[in-house]
């Protein structure tokens, strides 16, 4: 008799644990939507973060952001435009085009993407270990800049658009991501106030095993864009002033010695002329490179999926 209690008992306390298992991970098992790592668990070290900010630059090479599709909206109202004869992409080069058009689609899709990875990151960054305060800043300076290169991307592309910033808990908002169109003005705003932050974070120049990531010079320059497509011209003459002129960095910018050559940066070869750019392999070598430069580059890049293809 006395076994059988005992067993019983044992039977109990192991169901009472597993009631209080399933009930403290519920939370967890629920959250919405059911693809990815909790940011609570992820988010531990600067490895982490790291790997988090690579998939933020990741965005970049998108076929909508500035991969092989790059062109399609912004380039397809000339007679020249090689998607101009295609499908949906013609229906920008006739006008015809609405938001059921994927070329929009997927570069509305594809920036808020980026967007939110970075939002993800900056929320999260502050409660992980990463001891050097400058590293974990640097860190906010890259995700602020590629946050402010999507959005002002997508302010050329439509004006005012809906803003998300790390303050949306993305798996707490993810099925009613309801937020209103705001006006041009404000998302330039936010667009400054990034870009002002990210030139206060980040270095001026990387070592060799990092080039290709935001530097403070790429802050500057795409502010300065900022306001020169805003004609606030003193703002941006003053940019790109501070970055052609040195004027309180050097940050080593200059013309390339070689028209010719310039279009020709195969294979990782590098320009001091480049401010920012997309960095990728050969594609006829590994298959990772971007496809843009086989549409619009000139003969000799038909085929060739360019290693650098510069942001403008």
């Amino acid at each position: 008799m006395k076994k059988i209690y005992r067993n019983l008992k044992t039977a109990v306390l192991a169901l009472g644990c597993m009631s209080l298992l399933l009930s403290s991970c519920s939370d967890f098992l629920d959250r919405n939507p059911h693809d990815f790592v909790s940011p609570e668990i992820f988010y531990k070290n600067e490895s982490d973060c790291m790997m988090a900010l690579a998939g933020v630059y990741w965005t970049l090479a998108t076929d909508h952001v500035y991969g092989e599709r790059y062109s399609n909206i912004l380039s397809n109202t000339d007679d020249l435009s090689y998607y101009a004869r295609l499908n949906q992409s013609g229906q920008v080069y006739t006008n015809s085009h609405n938001s059921s058009n994927n070329d929009i689609y997927q570069t509305w899709t594809q920036l808020y993407s980026g967007i939110n990875n970075a939002n993800v990151l900056l929320d999260n960054i502050d409660a992980a270990n990463i001891p050097d305060a400058a590293v974990k800043n640097r860190i906010k300076g890259e995700a602020k800049f590629l946050r402010a290169m999507a959005y002002f991307r997508m302010l050329n592309c439509w004006g005012g658009v809906p803003y998300y910033d790390e303050s949306c808990i993305i798996e707490e908002e993810f099925a009613t991501l309801s937020n209103p169109r705001e006006s041009a003005e404000t998302i330039r705003g936010h667009i400054l106030d990034d870009l002002t932050d990210a030139i206060s974070k980040l270095p001026v120049a990387w070592e060799t095993s990092d080039y290709g990531r935001a530097t403070k010079g790429a802050a500057y320059a795409l502010r300065g864009k900022v306001y020169l497509y805003n004609r606030e011209w003193s703002k941006a003459i003053a940019d790109f002033e501070e970055i052609v002129y040195n004027k309180t960095n050097n940050y080593g910018y200059e013309l390339h010695p070689d028209y010719n050559e310039l279009f020709r940066l195969y294979n990782g070869k590098r320009s001091k002329e480049m401010i920012f750019s997309i960095q990728s392999l050969d594609g006829n070598v590994a298959g990772h490179g971007l496809e843009l430069c086989s549409f619009l580059g000139n003969k000799s890049t038909m085929r060739l999926i360019a290693s650098n293809c510069i942001v403008p």
